[in-house]
C-alpha cells in the first residue's frame, strides 16, 4: 500500500462508513466496445527529454545556474536528435507548417538567440504532446476501437499506426464552394432553396444568425420584404434550379430587368437567405466528394473539377505512403491546393488510426466507468439543481401557460416571442446552471471544508468518497433526470495487462460527455464491424424513448477550422439542416418551421407537427454546444433540458485552494490531487539570475506543499506534462503564471498514472499514455407507479395539439371580450379581498349585465397578487366593463387593500385545457368554481365555516370529482396516483374524524356543528355541479371524436390544481398535503365501510 493510501486510511473517523445497504441495479451499463486513444510516441521520449538530475535548491547559485544551462542544452540536443526522425518531422509539418519552416534556423542561428529558444520551446511542447497526450491530433495521436472481454490483451503493434485519413480542411472547402457560387456562369446551373432558419415576421424576413467569421459575433439580420422577395421565399421552399427561379420571377414581375432581378437574388445568396445545393452536408461521410459530384454536372467547371480531383487523389496517395516518407508529398499537396482559388492554411485535415493487436480489455474497467458516471451525475445534480433554461421556462409559462406549443422560430424571435434565452448572451464557455441556495451551499461547503481540513491535518494526498460522505453531498437521487447515453473518458492506472486482469488497477476519470458525440468524427477510420457497434449504441438509445424521433442537427457555422470536427456519417433516421443541404431525402428531413416547443413534466420538449412526435436533437460530434449559433444551441439544450451538468468532481467554493487532495471512490479516481500556484507564492526579487531564483522559489514552494516532480499544467482542456526540476519546463510554468489572472493563478495536477503504471505497451515493451472512451447506456429508468398508470389509462392517452395556435387564439387584448386585472397585495389580505370587494364587484357587474363569466387565481411573479378575468356579456359591454373594473381597482388602492394595479392582455391556456373546442366550456367552469371558492372563503370570514382548511379542501375536491363522474374507487385511484402511501400521515390523524364525517353518507357521530357545516358546504359546492357535469361531458365527447388536445386526466389534474390555488393559495407543499389527506381519508372510509360489510 502506498503512503498516500495509508494516510487516507487514518481518515476513517471522518468518513464514518454507513452500514452496507442492499445494492440496486447500477444506473448505467457499459457497451461492449470502447475507443482507445494514444499518442504516437512512447513515454520514453518524454523521459529522455527530462533525464538529467539536478542539484537541490540549496546548491550554490553559480553551480546551480551551470546545471540548469547544461540541462537545457541536453534537452536541446535531444530535440535536435528527435528532429532527424522523419516521422517526427512529418508530424510537425502536419501540425504547424510555420513551425516546420522555422526548424531550418535551428542550425544556422546562435543557440542563445530568442528566436531559436522560442522555436525549441514550441517544438518541446509538441514533443511532449506527442509522447504524453492521447487526444487525437494529426500524426501526434490516434484512435482505435476495442472490446471489453474477460482478459486484457491490447497491445500496440509495429508499426504503431495502422493508417491515416487525409481530407480537405472544411474551412478551405466551404470558401472554395462560396467562390464558385459567386461566379455567375456556375451559379446559373445550381439549384437553390430557402435557408430553414429564415423566419417571416410581418413585412420582414429575419435570419437569426447572419454570415460571420471566427473574429465576428454571429448576428441577426433582417431583410425588408417586397413582392419580389416574398415571391422568391415562397417558391424556393424546396430545391429549384436557379435558372427556373429566374424565369418564374421574370414572368411574375415583368417590370424587373435582368440586373435588378440578379441583384435581389445575389443579395439573398450573400446573406444565406438562399443556399445552393453545392453547399455540402456535414453529415455526408466525404463532403469534398459531394462537392466533386456536383461540379461534375456543371458546364465549364472541368478545370475546377480536375484540380479538386487531383487534390483528393494526392491525399489518397499520402494515406497509402509509409509514415515518415511523405513530407515532400505534403508540400506538393499544399502547392496543389493553392492553385485552386484562394487557398487558406491549414488546408487539409489528417486523422490517424492506431494499429492495436487483439484490442481487448477486461470488462471490469467498463463497469467501474459506469459506476463513476452515476456518482458524478448524482453529485452534479445535487450541487447544481437548477438548469440554465429554468428562467426561460418560467418566462414561457408566464407568457403562454401550461400545455401550449409555440413554433420554435416564433419563440426565439424577439418580435414574436421572448427571444433567445438571456443566458446565451453571457460569455461563451459558461453554462448558467444555478447552484444551491445560500443555506444549502453553506452546508455543502462545510462538509467539503471539514473533509479537506482533515486531509491536510493527516498529511494525506488522497481522500475517499464513501457512501456516508456521498449521501451528505448528494442526499437523494429522486430528482435526478439522467441522460440515456454517456461517453466517459478515463485512464487505466496499472503496471501491465496482467495487473488489470488481477484487479490491481485504478481508473482515473478525465471527462464525461453526452453519449455518441465522441465517435462521430473518427468513424471514417473504423471498419464496418465498428460502425455496427455505433449503430447498435444509437438504436439502444432510441429504444429508451420509443415515442420520440431522434434527429441529427446538421449545420454550418461558425465558418472556421472547427468544422473539421463536424464531419461525420449520419447514423440517425432523421435530420435537421441549417445553413446547408441535408444528406437525407426530404421525407426524413424535419424543417424548423415544423418544430414547436412545449413544456411537459417541468421540462421543455420539441415536437414535429408533421410527424406528430417529440423530437430529440442529436449532435454526432464533440464540438462545444456553447459555441453553436443560438438557434442550434437552443435545439440541443431543449433536448437535454432538466438533466444535470456533465462535470467532474466539484470542490465548489474550495476550488481555488492552494491544495486539493485526490478524490477516490473504491477503485476509481474521481479527481486527481491538484495545487494552485499564485504569483504571491513565488514573489520575485531583484536578483540578477532570474532563472536560478525562479528555480529555487519553485522548489521551496514544492517542499511547502509536497508537490511532486511531474505535474500537468492544466488550462481548461489543455494539459502539458511538466518536470518541475527542469529549466525548460519551469520556463513554461513561468510564462503561464505571467499570463494568468492574479486571483486565479495556474492549476497543476499530479501525474496520474505515474511512469510505472502505464499499462499500454508496444512490441518493444515501451509504455504509452492512453485514454479510453467508454460508451454507457441507461439501464435503470424511473418507473411510473401502478396507480398513476391505471389512472392515465382509465382516462385516455395524451393527444398533442395538431397545430400551433395563432396569435388571436393565444392573446386577448385589454378592451376585448376579456378584461384582465392584477391586484397586488400582501398574501394575507387576499382572502379579505376575495370575501368582500371581489364578491361585491362580481355581483354589481352581473346585475348591470356587463359580464357573463369571471374567475380568479392567485399568483406570485415574484410578488403575490390576484389575477382577475371578467368576460364581457357582448361586444357592446367591453369598454364599459374595462372602465368599471379599473375604477373599482383604483378604489382598492386608495383604501389600502392593494398597493398596485395592472391591466394586461389575457393569454388563454387553450392547449392546456383541451384545445379551441373546449376552452369556452372550461372557462365557464372556472367561473363557477371561482364563485364556489369565494363563497367558502366568505363563509370562513363570517365564522359559518370553521372546519380545518384541509378538511374543507378535501371535501370540496371529492365533491368536484364526484360531479365529474368519478366513483369512490376512481377518486381513490386519483389520489393514489399523486401521493405515496404514508405521506403526511401525521397531518391526517387529527383530521380523520371530521373528514370521515364529511365523506361518508351515513352519520358516524352526532356532532351537530359538523352536520351543519356539511350541509352548508354541500349547498355552496352544489352550485357548480351542473357546470362540472357539462364540462366532463364536453371533454368526453371530444375524446370520442379524437378532437381533444391533451387528455382528460391532464385537464382534470389542472382543474383540481386551480381549485386548490383559489382555495388555499399558490403553495405546492399545501397542495401535496391536501392530496395526502384526501387519500388517507378515502382509504379510511373504504376500510370503515368494508368492516361493516357495506
Amino acid at each position: 500500500m502506498v503512503p498516500e493510501q495509508q494516510k487516507a486510511k487514518k481518515m476513517e473517523r471522518f468518513n464514518n462508513k454507513q452500514p452496507p445497504q442492499e445494492e440496486q441495479v447500477p444506473l448505467y451499463r457499459p457497451m461492449d466496445f470502447f475507443m482507445l486513444r494514444a499518442p504516437t510516441l512512447s513515454l520514453c521520449t518524454y523521459q529522455r527529454l527530462t533525464s538529467q538530475e539536478l542539484a537541490g535548491a540549496d546548491t550554490n547559485h553559480g553551480e546551480l545556474g551551470k546545471n540548469l544551462e547544461a540541462a537545457r542544452q541536453q534537452t536541446y540536443n535531444e530535440i535536435s536528435h528527435l528532429l532527424t526522425q522523419s516521422r517526427i518531422e512529418q508530424a510537425l509539418l502536419v501540425a504547424s507548417p510555420s513551425l516546420f519552416e522555422s526548424l531550418a534556423h535551428l542550425q544556422s542561428a546562435a543557440p542563445s538567440s530568442r528566436r531559436v529558444q522560442r522555436t525549441y520551446a514550441s517544438v518541446l511542447r509538441y514533443l511532449v504532446r506527442m509522447s504524453t497526450r492521447p487526444t487525437p491530433f494529426g500524426l501526434f495521436a490516434g484512435v482505435a476501437m476495442g472490446r471489453f472481454a474477460d482478459e486484457s490483451t491490447a497491445q500496440l503493434a509495429n508499426p504503431q499506426l495502422e493508417r491515416t485519413f487525409t481530407r480537405p480542411d472544411m474551412k478551405w472547402l466551404i470558401e472554395f464552394v462560396e467562390q464558385i457560387e459567386q461566379t455567375q456562369e456556375y451559379m446559373q446551373q445550381l439549384r437553390v432553396v430557402v435557408n430553414q432558419a429564415v423566419h417571416i415576421v410581418g413585412s420582414r424576413a429575419i435570419l437569426s444568425f447572419a454570415k460571420g467569421n471566427e473574429k465576428e459575433q454571429l448576428h441577426s439580420i433582417a431583410l425588408q420584404m417586397n413582392p419580389a422577395v416574398s415571391y422568391i421565399l415562397e417558391h424556393a421552399t424546396h430545391l429549384i434550379p436557379y435558372q427556373q427561379l429566374c424565369r418564374e420571377l421574370s414572368l411574375a414581375f415583368p417590370q424587373l430587368n435582368e440586373e435588378q432581378m440578379q441583384r435581389i437574388l445575389r443579395q439573398l445568396l450573400a446573406h444565406s437567405f438562399l443556399i445552393t445545393d453545392l453547399k455540402p452536408p456535414l453529415t455526408h461521410p466525404y463532403p469534398a466528394r459531394y462537392v466533386l459530384e456536383r461540379l461534375s454536372s456543371l458546364s465549364g467547371a472541368r478545370p475546377l473539377r480536375e484540380a479538386l480531383e487531383a487534390v483528393l487523389a494526392s491525399m489518397a496517395e499520402l494515406d497509402r505512403a509509409v509514415l515518415g516518407e511523405a513530407s515532400l508529398q505534403f508540400q506538393q499537396l499544399v502547392a496543389q491546393q493553392k492553385q485552386l482559388p484562394k487557398g487558406i492554411a491549414p488546408i487539409y485535415q489528417l486523422d490517424t488510426a492506431l494499429n492495436v493487436k487483439e484490442p481487448y480489455l477486461n470488462k471490469a474497467i467498463g463497469a467501474a466507468a459506469a459506476q463513476a458516471a452515476e456518482t458524478l451525475l448524482r453529485l452534479a445534480n445535487s450541487a447544481y439543481p437548477i438548469s440554465p433554461l429554468q428562467q426561460y421556462r418560467t418566462l414561457f409559462l408566464e407568457r403562454y401557460g401550461v400545455g401550449t406549443e409555440i413554433p420554435v422560430l416564433d419563440l426565439l424571435n424577439e418580435e414574436t416571442g421572448p427571444g433567445i434565452p438571456s443566458s446565451y448572451h453571457e460569455e461563451q464557455g459558461k453554462y448558467c446552471w444555478q447552484g444551491l441556495s445560500p443555506s444549502q451551499a453553506k452546508k455543502r461547503n462545510a462538509i467539503l471544508t471539514a473533509w479537506l481540513a482533515s486531509a491536510i491535518n493527516e498529511g494525506a494526498l488522497e481522500v475517499e468518497l464513501n457512501e456516508h460522505i456521498l449521501s451528505q453531498l448528494a442526499p437523494s437521487e429522486s430528482t435526478l433526470h439522467p441522460y440515456e447515453v454517456l461517453d466517459i473518458y478515463c485512464t487505466v492506472q496499472a503496471c501491465s495487462r496482467e495487473a488489470i486482469d488481477n484487479g490491481d488497477w485504478r481508473l482515473l476519470i478525465n471527462n464525461i460527455y453526452q453519449g455518441g458525440r465522441t465517435f462521430g468524427r473518427f468513424l471514417h477510420l473504423f471498419n464496418e464491424k465498428s460502425m455496427a457497434c455505433l449503430r447498435k449504441y444509437n438504436q439502444q438509445e432510441e429504444q429508451l424513448s420509443p415515442d420520440a424521433i431522434f434527429a441529427e442537427l446538421n449545420y454550418i457555422f461558425p465558418v472556421g477550422h472547427d468544422m473539421n470536427m463536424f464531419v461525420r456519417p449520419l447514423l440517425r433516421s432523421y435530420e435537421i439542416a441549417v445553413n446547408t443541404m441535408p444528406f437525407l431525402e426530404q421525407e426524413h428531413v424535419i424543417h424548423l418551421s415544423d418544430l414547436v416547443v412545449g413544456i411537459s413534466d417541468c421540462r421543455f420538449y420539441l415536437r414535429s407537427l408533421r410527424l406528430g412526435k417529440k423530437v430529440i436533437i442529436c449532435q454526432g460530434h464533440a464540438h462545444n454546444v456553447l459555441r453553436a449559433p443560438p438557434l442550434c444551441r437552443f435545439l440541443l439544450d431543449v433536448s437535454q433540458d432538466g438533466r444535470p451538468p456533465l462535470l467532474g468532481f466539484e470542490w465548489g467554493a474550495l476550488r481555488m485552494s492552494p491544495f486539493l487532495p485526490r478524490v477516490v471512490q473504491k477503485k476509481v479516481v474521481l479527481s486527481p490531487a491538484q495545487w494552485r500556484l499564485y504569483s504571491s507564492d513565488v514573489a520575485e526579487n531583484d536578483a540578477e539570475d532570474e532563472e536560478t531564483q525562479w528555480f529555487c522559489r519553485i522548489q521551496q514552494w514544492r517542499k511547502k506543499w509536497r508537490v511532486p516532480r511531474y505535474v500537468y499544467l492544466v488550462d481548461v482542456d489543455q494539459r502539458l506534462l511538466l518536470d518541475l526540476e527542469h529549466p525548460c519546463f519551469l520556463a513554461e510554468l513561468h510564462r503561464a503564471l505571467k499570463q494568468a489572472r492574479s486571483d486565479e493563478g495556474v492549476c497543476l495536477q499530479e501525474m496520474l498514472p505515474a511512469f510505472e503504471h502505464f499499462w499500454l505497451r508496444d512490441t518493444k515493451n515501451e509504455p504509452y499514455a492512453s485514454e479510453l472512451i467508454v460508451p454507457l447506456i441507461l439501464q435503470r429508468k424511473g418507473q411510473i407507479s401502478a396507480e398513476m398508470m391505471n389512472f392515465k389509462e382509465m382516462r385516455g392517452q395524451y393527444r398533442y395539439p395538431p397545430r400551433a395556435l395563432n396569435a388571436r387564439e393565444l392573446h386577448i387584448l385589454p378592451g376585448q371580450e376579456w378584461t384582465y386585472l392584477k391586484l397586488y397585495s400582501g398574501s394575507k389580505r387576499q382572502n379579505e379581498i376575495i370575501a368582500g370587494p371581489l364578491r361585491e364587484i362580481v355581483h354589481k357587474l352581473g346585475a348591470q349585465g356587463l359580464i357573463s363569466d369571471w374567475f380568479f387565481i392567485r399568483y406570485t411573479d415574484p410578488q403575490p397578487h390576484l389575477r382577475l378575468r371578467f368576460h364581457a356579456t357582448n361586444a357592446q359591454t367591453c369598454d364599459q366593463l374595462l372602465i368599471t373594473t379599473l375604477a373599482w381597482g383604483r378604489n382598492l388602492v386608495e383604501h389600502g387593500l392593494i398597493h398596485h394595479l395592472n391591466i394586461e392582455g389575457y393569454d388563454r391556456e387553450t392547449a392546456r385545457y383541451g384545445g379551441p373546442e373546449a376552452i369556452d366550456t372550461i372557462e365557464r367552469l372556472f367561473s363557477a368554481n371561482s364563485q364556489v371558492v369565494s363563497d367558502i372563503i366568505a363563509g370562513r370570514y363570517s365564522q359559518h365555516i370553521t372546519l380545518d382548511p384541509f378538511v374543507v379542501a378535501v371535501f370540496s375536491l371529492d365533491q368536484f370529482l364526484a360531479s365529474w363522474g368519478f366513483s369512490a374507487l376512481e377518486r381513490l385511484n386519483f389520489t393514489q396516483a399523486y401521493t405515496t402511501q404514508y405521506e403526511y400521515r401525521e397531518i391526517f390523524r387529527p383530521l380523520r374524524k371530521s373528514l370521515l364525517s364529511l365523506l361518508l353518507q351515513e352519520e358516524i357521530h352526532q356532532d351537530i356543528d359538523v352536520k351543519r357545516q356539511k350541509a352548508l358546504l354541500q349547498a355552496i359546492i352544489g352550485g357548480q355541479a351542473p357546470v362540472v357535469r357539462q364540462a366532463a361531458q364536453r371533454i368526453r365527447t371530444l375524446v370520442e371524436s379524437d378532437r381533444l388536445w391533451g387528455s382528460e386526466s391532464s385537464i382534470l389534474m389542472s382543474l383540481v390544481h386551480m381549485h386548490l390555488n383559489r382555495l388555499l393559495g399558490a403553495e405546492p407543499e399545501q397542495e401535496r398535503k391536501v392530496y395526502a389527506c384526501w387519500r388517507h381519508a378515502l382509504e379510511s372510509a373504504q376500510h370503515y365501510l368494508q368492516a361493516r360489510g357495506i
